[in-house]
């Protein structure tokens, strides 16, 4: 799959596949974990590993992707989360959240940002949930993406989409561009003025 990503730029894994999934969530783990830069998870509600920090019993693979987004803006790489009116959770996930995250992060001036759309998560479109990175690296900006299942008019299988390579290619343009109308739209920021700096790396 990896080095699918790396040739074609674009991968889609067919929903059902168990353990394809699973290969997907561990290269968006490594991503997370690896690259540098600004990280945009957008998902009609907050991004699940952090949503449910406060619970014991959640499951061990969201416990360590938690670690992995918490490790991103403690090294100064920001984080944005965009989510709906009514995606924050149970109250109790919310208090856990702001408790153990928020609060602590912002006490200490780290990139963690959120973005509440005016919406609910019934009216989330299902294919936009997802996240991308944009890093700066030494030799050039370097995109990766994510995107959920949604399924087509003429009713293929639903499946997930990650794409990886230059943002201004043609590859990762209309995924990036999709996000960016969604959220102006939503919110009235542009993608530009919500991500500051790393929008340098944004298609042109």
């Amino acid at each position: 799959m990896l080095s699918s990503l790396a040739t074609d730029h674009r991968v889609q894994v067919p929903e059902g596949e168990d353990l394809r999934k699973q290969a997907v969530a561990g290269i968006q783990w490594a991503m997370e974990t690896t690259l540098r830069g600004t990280e945009v998870i957008v998902t009609p509600e907050r991004a699940t590993p952090l949503r449910t920090i406060g619970d014991a019993h959640r499951p061990e693979a969201q416990r360590v992707r938690a670690d992995a987004l918490q490790a991103r803006f403690h090294r100064g790489d920001p984080l944005h989360l965009v989510f709906c009116c009514d995606g924050q959770g149970t109250p109790e996930e919310d208090a856990a959240y702001r408790r153990k995250v928020l609060i602590p992060a912002r006490e200490e001036g780290l990139p963690l940002m959120e973005h509440v759309l005016p919406l609910s998560r019934a009216r989330f479109p299902p294919g936009l949930s997802g996240a991308f990175i944009l890093s700066t690296p030494e030799d050039g900006p370097v995109a990766f993406a994510i995107r959920a299942a949604q399924a087509d008019r003429i009713g293929s299988a639903t499946c997930l989409t990650l794409w990886w390579g230059d943002p201004n290619g043609s590859d990762c343009q209309d995924i990036l561009r999709e996000w960016g109308r969604f959220v102006e739209d939503r919110t009235g920021q542009t993608l530009p003025s919500l991500l500051g700096a790393a929008a340098a790396c944004l298609p042109r």
